[in-house]
């Protein structure tokens, strides 16, 4: 069998790196991307979470924990005050769209299991 390369360029390569980084050991996806708010800040749903269950907003080397039941920062988390309350708009826009990707991603045996729609 011979190999063959394709070099990749740009957004492609981007994004392939990105789901590369988000397979576990055990190869199931460890990270779950739910949307991007105001075309920057990545929301995420992450499998085998610790409780209360929530998401995670990352940018610019920021990670920071909300609720999802509330859409309330995490106690003694911290990052991205500055778009705290864009995050809030977009959590109320989309809850059930959070709420069926971390559904969609528990494994087996998580410690916190399915959410279910207020």
């Amino acid at each position: 069998m011979s190999l063959i390369r394709v070099p990749l360029e740009g957004p492609l390569e981007e994004e392939l790196e990105l789901l590369l980084a988000q397979i576990g050991p055990d190869g199931y996806v460890i990270k779950h991307m739910v949307s991007l708010v105001d075309g920057k800040l990545k929301v995420e749903v992450r499998a085998n979470e610790h409780p209360p269950p929530h998401f995670h907003v990352v940018y610019d080397g920021e990670d920071a924990s909300f609720s999802i039941l509330t859409g309330e920062r995490l106690p003694n988390v911290y990052g991205l005050e500055r778009y705290e309350k864009m995050i809030h708009l977009w959590w109320k826009q989309n809850q059930g769209k959070i709420i069926s990707k971390w559904n969609d991603c528990r494994p087996t045996g998580c410690p916190v299991g399915p959410v279910r729609l207020p």
